[in-house]
């Protein structure tokens, strides 16, 4: 048996299978011990978890980090956003490689990892995006997977900007990612709807944050959720739906979870906690996201289907604009650069109205959070779990410190947060990548150029028990 490098003591081990009192030895920045409390464990360090809950670090599988869009550029880097998510308890994510003019997705992937390498704290991996659906970029599908990227993402919707795959392309695309054994991720709005609405609304006079909603009503999301099912089961290429936000895109994901289609979906902490009354606010331009917040209703059903499994995993869509970029559009919602800051309120947002708000068992929060977008994406068991061989990802987390997301509190170079007014309970205490603390007893310990990309292999859903 090896030396442990380090122990962490007598606190609450937490999986999605149960928890127990343990200590969790790590050697060469991997889990090499959990054994029941006290062990007899010795290490070269050690720290106490009593009275504290362990767990895997969170996966965030939906960042977007120095994104261009918008006329911008997100304003979290990879290394704001990477210290940030290690701050609120996440310490793997997974940016987009968002295909721009004159390369293919392929070049577009190692350009970017030539970007986010220096800057990461944590370790990152990298969705394709295919915006142009040539056979000069479809042919790279192959080398994207067999480099690490087996997930790709496309956009139903946003023609006037270039990046709509429309339904031919979408079907072809499915087919050639299912032959491959890839995994499809889409942003589900119906493009002629959102016209039509957009037009409906400018018509009326209605140029409000608020009437940025309703150009998109449910049926936007949810119309496009369906079709996109229907070509999974068509084609069997495993599908995931991210940022859904409306109760009848759940009904769908559930409906063709039961007819057998290779289908599952996240949603996102604000619109599990925020509606759409904050866009009726003096400063509603900075809650503009799409989809967009829904009425508070919708909220519950969301809850549902995250506790009950139909929606697998929560991710942050962490896209964060300086109050410029959003403020430009309060009078006409078309100028809004839309997204949301949430990369490190993720996780401690969860528990909090979650587990402490008798939403989500402790178990299902941290598969939720670290263990399902784990499995689906291709990290597990390497992240995710708290299990020997198991990447030393772990995070003591402090379940009764009460606190607030304001700006002062939070790691960002923004103006807001979009989470002042909430007292959340639980906080990330300490937190360690690869064994390494980048986080301790709150502040930030880790260094740029840590992390590393994580190039991920296929996943066959069929086979794993991502549900």
């Amino acid at each position: 048996m090896p030396e442990l490098d380090l122990l962490i003591q007598g606190g609450t081990v937490v999986t999605p299978w149960g928890a127990v009192t343990a200590d969790v030895g790590v050697a060469n920045g991997r889990i090499h011990d959990i054994a029941e409390a006290p062990s007899g464990l010795a290490a070269r360090a050690t720290v106490s978890a009593e009275g504290q809950l362990v767990l895997p670090g969170g996966v965030d599988p939906h960042v977007h980090f120095e994104n261009p869009s918008m006329g911008t550029v997100t304003t979290h880097n990879f290394g704001l956003g990477t210290e940030a998510a290690a701050l609120g308890g996440t310490t793997c994510v997974i940016d987009f490689a968002f295909q721009a003019p004159g390369e293919t997705p392929l070049e577009t992937i190692k350009r970017r990892r030539e970007i986010a390498d220096p800057k990461v704290v944590i370790d990152y991996g990298l969705h394709g995006c295919i915006t142009r659906t040539d056979e000069h970029s479809l042919a790279d599908l192959p080398a994207m997977i067999e480099y690490g990227c087996p997930s790709t993402k496309v956009f139903m919707v946003y023609k006037q900007e270039g990046w709509m795959v429309d339904s031919g392309h979408l079907l072809d695309l499915m087919r050639r990612m299912a032959a491959g054994g890839g995994t499809l991720l889409i942003h589900a709005e119906n493009e002629e709807l959102l016209e039509w609405g957009i037009a409906d609304q400018i018509g009326k006079g209605q140029m409000s944050a608020l009437a940025h909603a309703r150009s998109r009503p449910d049926v936007v999301e949810v119309e496009a959720i369906r079709r996109g099912i229907y070509f999974s089961r068509e084609t069997g290429c495993q599908l995931f739906v991210v940022h859904m936000s409306t109760a009848g895109g759940m009904a769908a994901v559930r409906e063709g979870q039961r007819a057998g289609a290779p289908v599952t979906a996240e949603t996102c902490a604000h619109y599990l906690v925020l509606d759409e009354s904050y866009l009726r606010r003096p400063d509603g331009h900075r809650y503009v996201m799409s989809p967009p917040l829904r009425p508070a209703a919708e909220q519950a059903t969301l809850w549902e289907g995250l506790r009950e499994g139909t929606i697998a995993s929560v991710g942050s869509d962490d896209a964060t604009y300086f109050e410029k970029d959003k403020i430009r559009g309060r009078n006409d919602f078309r100028r809004i650069a839309n997204g949301i800051p949430g990369v490190q309120v993720r996780l401690p947002m969860i528990y909090s109205e979650g587990v402490r708000g008798g939403r989500l068992r402790l178990e299902r929060f941290v598969d939720a959070v670290s263990t399902q977008p784990a499995k689906l994406f291709g990290l597990y068991p390497r992240k995710g779990v708290l299990a020997p061989g198991s990447d030393a990802d772990i995070v003591v987390f402090d379940p009764e410190v009460t606190w607030r997301p304001t700006v002062n509190e939070m790691h960002t170079n923004i103006e807001y947060t979009c989470y002042e007014d909430f007292e959340l309970t639980g906080r990330p205490r300490d937190v360690w990548s690869r064994g390494v603390q980048v986080v301790r007893a709150g502040k930030l310990m880790g260094r740029r150029g840590h992390g590393q990309f994580i190039a991920r292999p296929r996943v066959s859903w069929a086979e794993s028990e991502w549900s």
